[in-house]
């Protein structure tokens, strides 16, 4: 709705009115004004001066030090726009005074409340150099920050000067923080993947290439030199090979981690199934297969092959590690629940030395060995682990490791039964990550 012309005109002319308004004041108060006429009029021209002022400074931002209000400032687009960032914003003066923040800056940076100094909480000396540049000359700043507290996060934070108009003088600061954490730490996993796979590379190639010099030279007519030259490039071959078939498989599974697996698998048959072509390497070793399978069929909610990679990643360390003329217990067990429910557990348990606590929890990363000399004697490529804790989240699944110094250890994954004529599921179970405990 909008004034009448005359009461526009006013409203621009506020100072105007309160001028003439103090004239008759003076006037009336001198004894010249006395008839309730001219009284009226003064009163009158008093009062509009009086309400047409606060209708212009409302224009004007106003701070307010309510911290427990979201919307302090209802009138100011500003307000609504900090507020409705998906970042964390803070609004400061140049005192370097918190005027308003976002509800992400106060979980995120836990800024001070509004009223108080930025620096109270956040005493990071690039942000605050930069804020003294935006201050001292306007110009908008741009840094990374690195909060060195127990987690460790990043930050891209951004400072732009906030004026009423183009050509006004700065009244605030607008600081952004965009929480770069994530991608540093997946950046950071990259990194680290990309050069332990070239260091477990580079080994056998430096290997090969030695051997291969060795033939071209002294070893040339030497049939017994070369007879075992070439068993020992036969195997690291196979090591450069299990190490890349490791890798894509990793790869594959991690690209379908978000989509579950539809088919149904018998548990118990496929256990049966890959023991019998692991039987060899036991014997190799000396190791003795303990199996308590169910003669009946463990319907299970999964992808065939990739729970046979679980069954032989997770019984192939069962071997190397548990030692010679050790027994390998491998089970299938369908534990009934209050509610009628049922799920599939297969668990895999060696005789072996055990892992230290510290250990735990670093098993399922890539390329990480407990015994780096061991492991590789025995060609073990450090992925193992990991792909049976990705197939485990792909199967909505959990890995849970439990094992104690001389305790051998227990590795296991519980999987969703499954009705073989309705192909329903009998129960969900939790998707976690790996769940570790100590025997």
């Amino acid at each position: 709705m909008q004034l009448p012309g005359f009461l526009s005109r006013l409203t621009g002319q506020r100072w105007t009115l309160a001028a003439i308004g103090l004239v008759l004041f003076i006037l009336w108060n001198s004894g010249r004004l006395h008839t309730p006429e001219a009284v009226a009029a003064v009163i009158f021209i008093l009062s509009v001066a009086f309400i047409l002022r606060p209708a212009s400074a409302s224009r004007r931002i106003v701070v307010s030090s309510d911290r427990q209000r979201p919307g302090a400032w209802p009138e100011s687009p500003l307000v609504q726009l900090i507020d409705a960032l998906p970042h964390p914003a803070v609004l400061i003066d140049r005192k370097l005074i918190v005027r308003h923040a976002n509800e992400q800056a106060t979980r995120i940076l836990s800024v001070p409340r509004p009223g108080d100094p930025l620096a109270f909480r956040l005493r990071w000396p690039d942000l605050i150099s930069a804020l003294e540049s935006c201050r001292k000359d306007g110009t908008p700043q741009r840094i990374e920050v690195k909060d060195n507290t127990p987690d460790e996060r990043w930050f891209d934070v951004h400072v732009r000067p906030y004026r009423d108009n183009a050509d006004g003088p700065m009244r605030f600061m607008l600081l952004v923080a965009e929480d770069k954490t994530e991608e540093r730490r997946v950046e950071q996993m990259r990194v680290d993947f990309i050069a332990n796979a070239s260091h477990e590379l580079r080994t056998p190639l430096a290997a090969l290439t030695g051997f291969i010099e060795t033939l071209m030279g002294a070893g040339r007519d030497d049939p017994e030199a070369r007879h075992r030259f070439l068993a020992l490039m036969r195997a690291q071959a196979g090591r450069m090979a299990r190490l890349i078939d490791d890798l894509l498989s990793l790869n594959r599974i991690e690209m379908r981690a978000h989509v579950a697996p539809s088919g149904t698998v018998d548990l118990a048959g496929l256990v049966c199934e890959t023991l019998a072509l692991l039987e060899p390497l036991a014997r190799a070793d000396a190791v003795r297969f303990d199996v308590q399978v169910p003669e009946t069929p463990v319907h299970v909610r999964g992808a065939r092959d990739e729970l046979i990679q679980v069954v032989t990643n997770l019984v192939d360390n069962a071997i190397k590690y548990g030692g010679p003329d050790k027994t390998v217990t491998i089970s299938v067990q369908t534990p009934k629940r209050s509610d009628g429910g049922c799920y599939a557990e297969l668990a895999v348990t060696d005789e072996g030395p055990g892992i230290a606590a510290e250990h735990l929890p670093r098993l399922t990363e890539r390329f990480y060995r407990v015994d780096v000399g061991e492991s590789r004697s025995r060609g073990g490529t450090g992925l193992g682990l990991a792909i049976v804790k990705h197939i485990a989240l792909r199967h909505r699944s959990r890995l849970h490791i439990a094992s104690a110094p001389g305790k051998g250890a227990r590795f296991s994954l519980q999987l969703e039964c499954r009705d073989c004529e309705t192909g329903e599921i009998v129960r969900n179970v939790e998707n976690q990550d790996v769940e570790l405990s100590q025997n």
